[in-house]
């Protein structure tokens, strides 16, 4: 194996990780910023204590059959799972979002008025010659109004 294929596996590997860890989080700070109290709200934080108590339980098992010495390994199966799972989901949440966002002034007023009022606006004002000319004119009415 070359030296120049390690240090290419290790890059990518690298690119692997980085994506999805800070897709995470961005996801994590947003969850934690969005909803701080919601866990204390909903009672998930005492059901979190209780849990430490069965993992102890859980690890001294683990020891007792020897099982413990895979921990290492099958934590770094489920971390690099986990990453995978944020990775796809961010995807689909972002296949989710609407597509198209209203953000200028002459698409909002053509989604919010009636077609005969914009027809009535059409003939008013031959001078415009796109929707975009139309706008200021439909902002100015709807000041009045």
């Amino acid at each position: 194996m070359e030296l120049e294929s390690i240090s290419k596996s290790i890059r990518e590997f690298w690119h692997f990780l980085y994506a999805p860890a800070v897709v995470f989080a961005f996801m994590a700070g947003i969850a934690w910023f969005i909803g701080e109290d919601a866990l204390h709200r909903i009672g998930l934080v005492p059901k979190l204590r209780g849990s430490f108590v069965r993992a102890n339980k859980s690890r001294k098992m683990l020891e007792f059959y020897g099982l413990n010495k895979l921990m290492p390994l099958v934590s770094l199966f489920l971390l690099l799972f986990f990453l995978q799972a944020v990775s796809v989901l961010s995807v689909l949440i972002g296949q989710a979002l609407p597509v198209h966002l209203s953000h200028t002034e002459a698409r909002l007023f053509l989604h919010i008025a009636d077609r005969d009022r914009l027809a009535m606006y059409w003939e008013k004002h031959p001078e415009a010659v796109c929707f975009s000319d139309l706008a200021p004119i439909l902002r100015k009415d709807a000041k009045v109004a």
